[in-house]
């Protein structure tokens, strides 16, 4: 033999088990009108619903010995939530041409996030919400069959309203 030994280090491995109950009622509602022949006025709310997936929520550490670094998921976490409202102003002024200018707002309550601190990751920690609002203005001209030119500008309200994690929901 060569003289030298090989440890193994026991494995300790614990079952997680965490419930989680998603019962929210999810109402959409689209709605739209038709003010004149080549005007028409589109209105949307909504609730939406979106679930962390599999690798946030995995309580498995993952550590990377030659990086020295580390990750592990949250089986705790809670789900997204958001409040939607949409709302659009569409004028059809030629046969192949419109101009629209649409607004939005979407409130959110809870956000998934990873936290990085020197050598450690720590994946999927709950945030509170945040709200964005904005202007969207498109023009779109079809010029034959099968070419079509789009120009858009969107203006969205600046990060310093969402609120951080820090800081409590109002």
């Amino acid at each position: 033999g060569s003289g030298g030994s090989c440890q193994f280090l026991p494995v300790v491995v614990e079952p997680v088990t965490v419930e989680n109950a998603y019962d929210n009622f999810l109402p959409s509602l689209n709605l739209r009108g038709r003010l004149t022949d080549k005007l028409q006025l589109r209105l949307a709310a909504s609730r939406t619903l979106t679930r962390p997936d599999f690798g946030q929520l995995s309580p498995a550490l993952t550590v990377v010995p030659g990086q020295l670094a580390a990750s592990q998921g949250n089986p705790g976490l809670n789900a997204i939530l958001s409040t939607n409202l949409d709302a659009s102003l569409e004028w059809y002024f030629a046969r192949s041409s419109s101009l629209y200018a649409a607004a939005f707002h979407k409130r959110v309550n809870t956000f998934i996030f990873t936290r990085q601190t020197p050598n450690v990751t720590i994946g999927g920690l709950d945030a509170t919400g945040a709200e964005w609002a904005g202007i969207r203005v498109d023009a779109a001209r079809r010029s034959s069959a099968s070419t079509a030119q789009e120009e858009s500008e969107c203006a969205i309200d600046p990060p310093s309203r969402c609120r951080s994690p820090s800081r409590s929901a109002s």
